[in-house]
């Protein structure tokens, strides 16, 4: 966890507080995406009090698992679908387009431009080797494009009441798939009963 600030373009100073939470779907096999949404609920909105402004996705330039495709849409079952309007896509490694713009990287994969749509074209993409006033540059970029999208969403944020409303529904949703699972084990085993009864007075009835 970071703190700092940043003055906007209206010479107002505004604090910030940046979380880095583990990757979902990340490499190591240690950690899963149930223990990343774990932490999120017991850690980060008590961190970010009362809400989260901005969910960045943080995805690297010519690497793009097949688990990545996934990610808004493990976001958007975790914490429902109005969590993409708090999603900004960041790229990384913007050295590796070469020839390339990052429209052009993104034309190039169905779900990429699916990802674009969701997050309703919301990216930047940042060179790893930057420094100075070129990643001066960025960053206010980035600052610029979350107040944006603040202003676009009228200053809500994203709290964990709503996360918590969306683990009910999902909850139940769980227990009503385990009692449907229930429910139809107990069918079985009374027509299975039913079988062996009829089998059993059938062969009494030939002898």
């Amino acid at each position: 966890m970071e703190r700092g600030q940043w003055t906007d373009n209206n010479g107002i100073i505004k604090q910030i507080l940046v979380v880095d939470t583990p990757g979902f779907f990340d490499s190591d096999t240690n950690v899963t995406n149930e223990m990343v949404e774990k932490k999120i609920a017991s850690q980060i909105f008590d961190m970010t009090s009362p809400g989260v402004h901005a969910f960045l996705i943080v995805l690297r330039i010519g690497r793009f698992s097949p688990e990545e495709k996934n990610t808004v849409d493990f976001i958007r079952t975790i914490f429902g679908q109005d969590a993409a309007n708090y999603c900004i896509v960041v790229f990384t490694h913007e050295d590796q387009l070469e020839d390339q713009t990052l429209d052009d990287f993104i034309s190039s994969s169905v779900e990429l431009r699916q990802l674009m749509t969701i997050c309703n074209n919301r990216k930047l993409v940042i060179n790893n080797k930057s420094s100075g006033q070129a990643l001066e540059r960025k960053t206010q970029q980035l600052l610029q494009m979350i107040q944006e999208m603040v202003n676009h969403n009228n200053g809500s944020y994203y709290t964990n009441e709503k996360y918590r409303q969306i683990e009910i529904k999902r909850e139940e949703e769980r227990k009503k798939q385990e009692e449907e699972v229930i429910f139809h084990r107990q069918c079985n085993k009374i027509i299975l009963t039913h079988c062996l009864i009829l089998g059993t007075t059938t062969t009494t009835s030939h002898n």
